[in-house]
């Protein structure tokens, strides 16, 4: 007989209050040996308050990544260049490093820019409301990334490297700061419920 399905039909109502009571009794006793842990002077805890070797302004980091939004070729960041090369194929020694075997031909935005403010920043038809108020906001445009495709592009954005496996910027956040509170994780993630990696 398959052990699964034995192991499901000798499963009684018994033998459940049986391994139960086991798992709440282990559940307090770690409890118990975590507040005596704490109470040793020797033992130091990972996720507690760390002071930095310089003076933050910054208590704390708030970092949304919206997986889908448009890129920032048709919102902000205008590239002449596009224009100039589009639908030619990549060429180049620092072309980025296609993930599917292939590499892509150049696309210009289908957006026209124009310059606004006293910044003379340049924005897409996308944001007019965005564009009256370019002078009150900060653009970074230094983000690069060696992958073209969405899934690696965000793993280097987070981690510094296309593959998984590496520390993200939230980890390190916890690792720098530590936490207030051991109760709750300094650290969290929130996973796509339509099935996309987390970021």
């Amino acid at each position: 007989m398959n052990p699964l399905i034995e192991s499901r039909l000798l499963a009684t109502r018994r033998h459940f209050l049986q391994q139960s009571a086991m798992g709440v009794g282990g559940l307090a006793l770690s409890s118990l040996m975590a507040g005596n842990a704490q109470a040793a002077p020797e033992v130091v805890n990972p996720l507690a308050p760390r002071k930095s070797p310089l003076a933050p302004r910054a208590q704390r980091v708030i970092y949304l990544h919206l997986t889908g939004s448009p890129p920032h070729l048709d919102l902000y960041d205008y590239k002449p260049e596009l224009v100039k090369h589009h639908g030619k194929e990549t060429q180049g020694a620092n072309t980025i490093k296609p993930f599917f075997g292939k590499r892509g031909t150049v696309m210009k935005s289908p957006w026209n820019f124009k310059q606004y403010g006293r910044s003379g920043q340049w924005v897409s038809d996308m944001l007019p409301h965005i564009a009256k108020r370019v002078d009150d906001l900060t653009f970074l445009n230094g983000m690069v990334s060696r992958s073209n495709a969405h899934g690696p592009a965000i793993f280097q954005m987070s981690t510094g490297f296309i593959f998984q496996g590496f520390p993200s910027v939230g980890s390190w956040v916890s690792y720098g700061l530590g936490s207030e509170n051991e109760n709750l994780p300094s650290f969290v993630v929130l996973p796509d419920n339509r099935g996309l990696p987390p970021c």
